[in-house]
């Protein structure tokens, strides 16, 4: 390797270190921006990349981005970011300096956020704290988590040093996942503990390496719980439109078929399915301007709104803006109406990745 490029190279490393330890506000800019590339570089190379393209989302060579799973093409006068790659400079483009093929990655979009914590807090040993928004107790849970997964497998590392990279994957992992950190404890404040910065590089590429096993774990989870709230919303609702709801017994069989193929225990399981009768309840019998009740109905194959038969879609209409009302309720959006500011707290939904 080229001496001059490794020495500049760790220069713009350590000067871009410095930088985002100004304040609270870039520190976190800094780890929402390393969230997106993960475990795919080195923090040495994240801190490089930051550098040169602080707005960039995917990063990936020449050869990545040509090859036959991903086809694209890289940009007429692109210039690459360099890099080192296994001890060699190698140079990397982001996803808009590219054309071709549709490229997607997983996003997690909050619709199983209460189902997916539950499993969590059972996994760590939490209960859900109700003095606390949602944030704040997913905030708790995976820094517990973290904090257990650093103890048991870096047993020589410091207490401050434990519990800057516990923080750190808590924040990292949090962004990865379409949190907003901001107005979430951060690990910031644990900088002015660990002022060497060889010591601060090695934590933070403790945490890269290890949040990427939390997250890989959540990811496979919450897909799953995905899938699963999908199939008990599909069999609920064929219950009411076959006006056939199952008994006690025959809902616990039901569970136990899907239980048997999951990690999921029965209580995460029965409260999807009956937050799903609760919801179709009201779905089908509800009040329209505090006068008119709206009863949507089946019979013979023939669809009603309050006793009255309706075309299919006239049906389906009123079935979707009873749905649209209450779908916040339902994926847990409207956590606790003392909250203020809430937007704040809301998941920063990442889009797609494109031209």
């Amino acid at each position: 390797m080229n001496n001059d490029f490794f020495g500049e190279f760790l220069s713009i490393r350590d000067e871009t270190l410095k930088n985002v330890q100004l304040d609270s506000k870039n520190w976190n800019k800094f780890i929402t921006y390393w969230s997106k590339i993960l475990d795919k570089y080195s923090v040495d190379n994240v801190l490089n990349l930051y550098n040169y393209n602080s707005s960039g989302r995917t990063f990936m060579t020449f050869d990545e981005w040509n090859s036959e799973e991903i086809e694209r093409r890289i940009k007429p006068k692109s210039k690459g970011i360099p890099i080192i790659i296994n001890n060699w400079k190698g140079y990397v483009f982001d996803i808009k300096q590219t054309y071709g093929k549709d490229y997607r990655i997983w996003n997690y979009n909050h619709f199983v956020d209460k189902s997916v914590l539950e499993y969590y807090q059972d996994k760590v040993g939490k209960s859900y704290d109700d003095n606390k928004s949602l944030y704040e107790n997913f905030y708790d849970t995976f820094y517990k988590l973290s904090i257990t997964q650093i103890m048991n497998d870096y047993t020589t590392m410091s207490a401050d040093e434990v519990e800057f990279v516990a923080k750190t994957m808590t924040s990292l992992f949090l962004a990865k996942a379409n949190f907003n950190i901001y107005n979430l404890p951060s690990s910031y404040e644990m900088l002015d503990e660990i002022t060497d910065t060889d010591d601060v590089l090695k934590c933070m590429q403790i945490a890269n390496k290890e949040t990427a096993i939390i997250y890989n774990d959540f990811m496979e989870k919450a897909t799953s719980l995905e899938n699963i709230q999908n199939y008990i919303q599909t069999n609920v609702l064929f219950q009411f439109k076959d006006d056939n709801l199952l008994n006690n017994e025959k809902k616990q069989n039901f569970l136990s078929g899907i239980e048997i193929n999951t990690p999921f225990d029965n209580k995460i399981l029965e409260k999807i399915y009956d937050g799903y009768v609760d919801r179709y309840e009201h779905t089908f019998k509800r009040k329209i301007n505090n006068e008119q009740e709206n009863i949507l109905s089946f019979d013979n194959e023939k669809l009603y709104i309050n006793n009255e038969n309706v075309t299919e879609e006239e049906f389906n209409n009123e079935f979707s803006k009873i749905e649209e009302e209450h779908f916040d309720n339902i994926n847990g959006l409207k956590i606790r109406e003392e909250e203020t500011n809430y937007k704040e707290q809301m998941s920063l939904f990442a889009p797609r990745e494109e031209e």
